[in-house]
């Protein structure tokens, strides 16, 4: 594995053999993990759907039901920044 390219995979398999990372594997594992939550932070769940055995998604809904398997249930997420582009347009 190379600490470099995967720096969140060497610091957890550093955790995993009881290995002490070194203070730039562990800064670069911060920095990794900044970028990643930016990336992420622009979605926002717009709804479920129910996913059968074949993954294919049904049964659409905008409120989730505690209720139900979370197994066979899957949010469905839009980008904030595209969905802002759109609504300026119209």
């Amino acid at each position: 594995m190379n600490k470099d390219a995967n720096p969140l995979d060497y610091i957890l398999n550093c955790c995993e053999q009881g290995l002490i990372p070194s203070t730039f594997d562990i800064l670069n594992a911060k920095d990794e993990l900044i970028k990643l939550r930016s990336k992420t932070d622009r979605f926002e769940i717009l709804g479920w759907a129910r996913i059968n055995q074949n993954g294919d998604p049904y049964d659409l809904r905008l409120y989730h039901n505690p209720h139900v398997d979370p197994n066979t249930v899957m949010p469905i997420y839009y980008d904030k920044n595209s969905y802002k582009l759109w609504k300026n347009d119209n």
